[in-house]
């Protein structure tokens, strides 16, 4: 067996673990969402656009035979996509939503069938919506200034995911060269949310807000003092005893004279 063998192995397996990790990596949003029971912080609009992007994805990489893990990675991407927008539709009573998820997809296979010369240009659709999407969420964080909508194990999948999947685009290279950019703008879409709960929530909430990441914050000392303080109620409750009482009813006395 060669070394070049040996790589393009490693490139397949590291490519199909890319897309498998893809297809996990909206399942903590999912719970997320699900176990508080509401989509605040997550964008309908980011759903909506990456939604376009999955349906073209999927239908051009098969049409042009890309490689399998890049089919597969549409087609889960398109799964996960829909089912996200599809708890934005229920929780928020958008109902009409549905009709999107399952009427759109049927737009790029007709094109590709009857117009096949389109995927020319559709091929950039992907990247397009990724960026868009992406910058949708982004203003939502801004306008909530807060980027706890967002479910951080998602992030860190997502941005596993990208590097395995760079890996393959290095060694088999794709028949589509947008196929690079699908990966490089997963690891910018990981870093910026980063960036962003940095920046909005802070380290502790960095650490705290993934499983992969929350055995980092009990590590993390804290000071005394700052436990303390931490551990102070906002207010004190202010406790009515009976002589508390009486010295209440002589200032009024003392008023009324």
């Amino acid at each position: 067996m060669t070394e070049s063998s040996i790589a393009e192995m490693l490139a397949y397996a590291l490519g199909m673990t890319s897309t498998v990790l893809f297809s996990l990596v909206y399942f903590p949003q999912m719970a997320l969402n699900y176990s508080r029971k509401h989509t605040d912080g997550f964008s309908e609009t980011s759903m909506i656009i990456k939604l376009v992007g999955g349906a073209f994805l999927l239908v051009n990489a098969s049409f042009v035979g890309e490689p399998f893990p890049v089919i597969a990675y549409g087609l889960f991407g398109l799964s996960m996509y829909s089912i996200l927008l599809g708890q934005i539709a229920y929780y928020n009573k958008r109902y009409f939503l549905f009709g999107w998820i399952f009427l759109f997809p049927l737009l790029p296979l007709a094109m590709a069938v009857l117009f096949p010369e389109s995927m020319t240009v559709t091929n950039s659709f992907k990247p397009l919506t990724q960026i868009g999407s992406h910058l949708a969420q982004l203003k939502m964080v801004w306008d909530k200034q807060t980027a706890s909508g967002v479910a951080l194990t998602s992030q860190h999948i997502n941005w596993i995911g990208a590097w395995f999947g760079l890996y393959m685009c290095y060694v088999l290279q794709p028949k589509n060269t947008s196929t690079w950019f699908l990966y490089y703008n997963s690891v910018f879409q990981a870093g910026s949310f980063y960036a962003a709960v940095f920046w909005f929530d802070g380290t502790d909430k960095f650490l705290r807000g993934s499983i992969l990441t929350s055995f980092l914050a009990k590590k993390s000392k804290v000071s005394p003092l700052n436990a303390i303080e931490a551990e102070k109620p906002l207010y004190q409750p202010v406790v009515f005893t009976n002589s508390t009482r009486e010295a209440g009813h002589e200032m009024k006395l003392l008023e009324a004279v």
